[in-house]
């Protein structure tokens, strides 16, 4: 049975706190089957995470009915997906659009404005086991500390572990060690894909001209240096991949706020690096066109690498590119300098904000776990945009509700319990 993480509109908790020492929350959230629920129109139930900078990532994870190898983009068998995505994704048209002219729906704001999907990160595992291999999955949304891990036994007893945690000091970046213990007979090593993709939008959706029309195209995938500068993917210089979404309007309005988004991963150590190569294009689907930049890389027996992965977003007509950006941050962040700013926060934060009610313990656990969703969503950071109705993880374009502000409950009720 899997048990799922906060929904802030709903109010639907499920969480578990069982043996929480004076008021620090340990789990709020385990799952013991595959999340494989993204994209998707809401706030998912899989496991999340935020910089505290409005930044965030959502954990999926799929098992042997997933997508085939050999696709791309989110959803394929024996693949943890990390979704990554900001607050300051957003789209904007002119108000004077007809589809937002007709949409002043709950006394939304006016600016006819849309929450975006951006990208993520997918670690394959098919390379070296089939995805019926790999069956058996944990994971743990692990709010004491920041973190979310996972765990896939294999099938002679040996085990593959995540764990992921997001840096707090304002590189947007996360780190997610992978460690393999085999048993038995099993490989002697791990050989997994590590894939960089980004989403582009659909085709048009509305009678009266859709709010965002298809993604400029190409959409940028490719390798860059620890400074951010494009490189060959086959140069030793080059230290990540990334891939670039940029957020198109109607042409018959005006656009508010043109958004770009990038996605970079780079892999620590670099010998453990076997080869790169990017992907222009994929499949279309309700997940758009998947394009991507994939390493292949070797995990050895009872050892561990870490995939740094960041994200940058830049703003407005001739805004820059936001792929060195997030090339940079993913090559200038380690996983222990990830590990040592979130233990630093979180200590802090709990320090201060963990409460323990022993004869309330169902009230003690809906206020430690919003305490952890306000610092994860919150925080303006660099880019001055409060999170909106689904923080930083939106998987999908125009969510419901398109992830909007509203002058209604609906923003508000995401700090009712922390209020109290």
């Amino acid at each position: 049975m899997s048990r799922g993480a906060f929904f802030f509109a709903s109010f639907s908790w499920v969480a578990a706190f069982a043996g929480v020492p004076a008021g620090v929350p340990a789990d709020v959230g385990v799952w013991t089957s595959f999340p494989a629920s993204l994209p998707g129109h809401r706030l998912p139930d899989v496991p999340l995470l935020g910089d505290t900078r409005g930044y965030g990532v959502a954990l999926d994870a799929h098992g042997p009915t997933g997508k085939p190898a050999n696709a791309s983009g989110p959803g394929r068998a024996a693949a943890l997906d990390l979704w990554h995505n900001s607050n300051a994704f957003w789209s904007c048209l002119d108000a004077s659009h007809p589809q937002c002219a007709a949409g002043n729906v709950d006394d939304e704001v006016r600016a006819c404005c849309t929450g975006l999907a951006l990208g993520g990160v997918s670690l394959l595992f098919s390379p070296t086991f089939a995805a019926a291999a790999l069956a058996t999955f944990t994971a743990h949304q692990r709010i004491a500390n920041g973190e979310l891990a996972t765990a896939w036994a294999t099938p002679l007893g040996g085990r593959i572990s995540t764990s992921t945690r997001m840096a707090t000091d304002g590189s947007h970046a996360a780190a997610t060690t992978v460690s393999y213990s085999p048993a038995g007979d099993e490989p002697p090593e791990l050989v997994m894909d590590v894939a960089v993709w980004v989403l582009s939008s659909a085709a048009p959706c509305c009678a009266n001209g859709p709010r965002v029309l298809a993604d400029p195209a190409p959409v940028a995938v490719g390798c860059a240096d620890g400074a951010g500068a494009p490189q060959p993917c086959a140069a030793a210089a080059a230290a990540a991949t990334y891939a670039t979404r940029a957020a198109a309007t109607t042409p018959n309005a005006s656009s508010v706020m043109p958004v770009f988004g990038a996605v970079a991963a780079r892999v620590d150590p670099p010998a453990a690096v076997l080869w790169r190569a990017v992907t222009a294009g994929g499949s279309a689907s309700l997940r758009g066109v998947n394009w991507e930049a994939t390493t292949r890389v070797r995990v050895p027996a009872g050892g561990s690498v870490v995939i740094v992965s960041a994200v940058g977003v830049t703003h407005g007509a001739g805004a820059a590119d936001p792929a060195p950006r997030a090339a940079a941050a993913a090559a200038g962040t380690s996983g222990g300098a990830a590990a040592a700013s979130a233990d630093a926060f979180w200590g802090a934060w709990w320090a201060a904000s963990g409460v323990d009610l022993p004869g309330e313990p169902a009230v003690a656990s809906m206020f430690n776990g919003n305490a952890f969703a306000l610092a994860a969503f919150s925080g303006f950071g660099d880019d001055d945009v409060p999170p909106g109705l689904y923080g930083p993880w939106a998987s999908m374009d125009q969510p419901a509700w398109s992830g909007d502000y509203v002058s209604v409950a609906r923003p508000p009720a995401k700090k009712y319990p922390a209020r109290s």
